[in-house]
């Protein structure tokens, strides 16, 4: 063997696997793949991911054969939990509203409304619609008074 590396190979870290690692028996790797476990892969991954080639190689091997390279990306993306329907990244705050005490929940609602305006509207018509519910129960036997249409309010 001469002493230069082919830098489209990995080369093999300094990490030794433990040879009673590389054995299991048939029976336990049936039983474990008919019940769609992932334990099975686990050893592989681990090994497959401390034999990675360096930065230098991945930047060379990319240069050399870009197809693959995508592939690769690709592969790993998926492993990581990335879809090709991903269009957007969505950051969700979730809150615990019965926790939070009236402050928190004014502070919570206008940081919403800053980053939405349109809440604003919808909130408005969430507060219409409790008033018009509060009001009825408060006269259950009065009949409601329809809104009157803006062009009325002009003319009257």
């Amino acid at each position: 063997m001469s002493g230069s590396h082919d830098p489209a190979r990995p080369k093999r870290a300094s990490y030794h696997w433990p040879v009673d690692r590389n054995f299991v028996t048939r029976d336990k790797l049936r039983d474990a793949l008919s019940q769609y476990s992932r334990e099975p892969f686990g050893d592989v991954l681990e090994a497959l991911l401390q034999a990675r080639p360096s930065t230098e190689q991945l930047l060379s091997w990319a240069a050399q054969d870009p197809a693959q390279w995508a592939n690769a990306i690709k592969v790993f993306a998926l492993l990581n939990g990335y879809t090709e329907k991903t269009e957007s990244l969505s950051i969700h705050k979730h809150l615990h509203l019965h926790r939070l005490s009236d402050a928190e929940l004014i502070q919570a609602t206008q940081e919403m409304i800053s980053n939405d305006p349109s809440l604003l509207a919808d909130l408005r018509k969430i507060d219409n619609k409790q008033r018009a519910i509060e009001e009825a129960r408060e006269n259950p036997f009065e009949e409601p008074v329809p809104a009157a249409h803006p062009k009325e309010q002009e003319i009257g």
